[in-house]
């Protein structure tokens, strides 16, 4: 995948960057600045990604709004999918937004995720060594994994480390996030909801099968998602119309 033309030109780009990092970084951080520069990197990137998170937390709050006219609009139109589908629309309409708001500024990160993570996967780098994965964290390599390194107690102890911080973020994430606006008497509402409170402790399985600068990224940006969307929900509130 990360050959891919595309891809490939994105993930040289980041490596280029990340090379610029660890030369500014050098004099103050030393040998740190490779494990460094990822986390720099992460943030530079999530702050450029503030507008998109921003979108994603507006959308979660039309949602939530919606919630009590689209239940009413089930109640009386379910019985007629056209018209409830109708209806719906007229709904978002009338309210300036739709149903995938928030989805395609979503979509428009991937890429940028794909390359930054790519960087962290890849060996090579057009053709060169990717110098970043030979930066260490306490002895142990950034493009080591947990599964190579099972014998090294320093690596053991730093991965686990890293991978209970994900589990902290990860719980957190989950009491920060308000419940989905659904009707809890539907069996499609109680799997949204069961899957809803999983998916932050996917991100914990990654750990013993990507290398150490990956997991470093993962912690990074899991924290700033967390804050982010604290901020961004608190921010939200104040400008939601007194009812």
């Amino acid at each position: 995948m990360y050959t891919f033309g595309p891809v490939a030109f994105l993930v040289g780009l980041v490596s280029s960057v990340v090379t610029a990092l660890v030369g500014l970084l050098s004099p103050l951080a030393g040998a740190a600045a490779p494990a460094l520069s990822v986390v720099v990197l992460t943030l530079l990137v999530r702050t450029a990604l503030v507008p998109v998170g921003w979108s994603q937390v507006r959308a979660e709050f039309t949602r939530r709004r919606l919630a009590p006219r689209l239940a009413d609009l089930r109640r009386t139109y379910g019985d007629r999918p056209q018209r409830l589908r109708e209806e719906t629309m007229r709904l978002y309409r009338d309210e300036g937004t739709s149903p995938l708001a928030g989805c395609l500024p979503a979509l428009l990160q991937a890429p940028v995720f794909l390359a930054v993570y790519g960087l962290f996967l890849s060996p090579e780098v057009h053709g060169e060594p990717n110098t970043l994965l030979a930066g260490t964290v306490f002895g142990v390599p950034l493009g080591e994994r947990l599964m190579a390194a099972a014998g090294d107690p320093v690596a053991v102890a730093l991965f686990a480390g890293l991978g209970l911080a994900l589990g902290v973020v990860a719980w957190l994430q989950r009491r920060t996030t308000p419940p989905a606006p659904v009707e809890p008497e539907t069996e499609a509402a109680e799997t949204m909801q069961r899957v809803t409170g999983v998916l932050p402790f996917l991100v914990v399985v990654a750990v013993p099968v990507v290398p150490l600068a990956a997991v470093v990224y993962l912690v990074t940006t899991t924290t700033w998602t967390l804050v982010e969307r604290v901020v961004l929900r608190r921010v939200l509130a104040t400008r939601q119309p007194s009812t």
